[in-house]
This record gives structure tokens, C-alpha cells and sequence, in this order.
């Protein structure tokens, strides 16, 4: 039968490493298979090692998105808040005017469809602007328009120019 120290050393060794299955075994060795101690560290490393490797494999497989540390802003996210900031501008004058007319193609031209394809929004923007002087809406909703107009040919301009947006 090892000596205490023997056994205390692979306890230490075993809660440092956080193996409690491992120390077990090799107790178990040590105390009823009077095992010699070296066989005993040996199977403990074995162990030990292959618990490593399963741990390692884990992890690799076990990978989380990270979420990104910069954001680049370009001219698509102007584009974006020019158009909230009109549908916002529409909802609070809807108040006073009836103006769902307008809301219908702010909405389109604010979706995924319009995005991917910038003529289709160039093409929602004209019936835009058309509704928008049919009904005489507000200075502030004139402006905001034009506001788009600028910032959507801006953004076809730099696509015709091959940039990356």
C-alpha cells in the first residue's frame, strides 16, 4: 500500500488538474490492486491525456459567433435613416392629414426587395415624390424627400462606379 504522502501528492495533483475520476481510479489501483505507483501515474496521465484531447476537441468544435467590434457606416445606413426618419415625419403628420397614401410605398421602399435592388427603390422614390405633390404635404416632408433623392443618387452613383458599399 503507497504511503500518505503518495496518496495526498495525487489528491493535490488530481484537484489542481480538476480530475476527480481520475484520482478515483488510481485510489482504487493503489489501495485494492496494490498496484505499484508508477503503473498508477501511468494510468492517471493515460487518463488524464485523454480527457485533454476530448476537452480540445470540444472546444474546437464548440465555437460562438462573435459579435463584431466595428461597424463601418456607409452610405446604405444613410440611406436607411433618411427613409425612417420620413416614415416617422408621414405617422406624425398622419395625425393631421390623411396621409396612408404615402405610408404604403415608404414601407416598400424601406424592405429587402428595395434594398437588393436600388432601381426598384428609385422607382418607388418617383411614386414617392409624385403622391407627395399631389396631396401638398408639409415643407418638412418636401424636404426630407429631397434629403432621400440626394443620398439614393449618391448611392447609385458610387454603385455605377463600382464601389463597394
Amino acid at each position: 500500500m503507497p504511503s500518505k504522502p503518495v496518496i495526498n501528492t495525487i489528491k493535490t495533483a488530481s484537484k489542481w488538474l480538476g480530475w476527480v475520476v481520475p484520482t478515483a481510479v488510481i485510489l482504487f489501483l493503489l489501495l485494492e490492486n496494490l498496484t505499484s505507483i508508477t503503473n498508477a501515474i501511468l494510468v492517471f496521465f493515460s487518463l488524464l491525456n485523454i480527457a485533454q484531447t476530448k476537452i480540445n476537441k470540444l472546444t474546437l468544435t464548440m465555437t460562438f459567433y462573435q459579435e463584431p467590434t466595428h461597424y463601418e457606416k456607409t452610405i446604405l445606413s444613410d440611406l436607411q435613416g433618411a427613409w425612417e426618419v420620413l416614415r416617422d415625419e408621414v405617422i406624425k403628420d398622419h395625425a393631421n392629414k390623411d396621409y396612408s397614401r404615402l405610408l404604403l410605398p415608404i414601407n416598400e421602399a424601406m424592405s429587402w426587395e428595395s434594398v437588393r435592388n436600388l432601381n426598384h427603390m428609385k422607382n418607388t422614390f418617383v411614386l414617392i415624390q409624385s403622391i407627395a405633390q399631389q396631396m401638398n404635404v408639409s415643407d418638412e416632408i418636401i424636404e426630407l424627400i429631397e434629403d432621400i433623392r440626394d443620398i439614393l443618387y449618391e448611392t447609385l452613383s458610387e454603385l455605377e462606379h463600382g464601389k463597394i458599399l
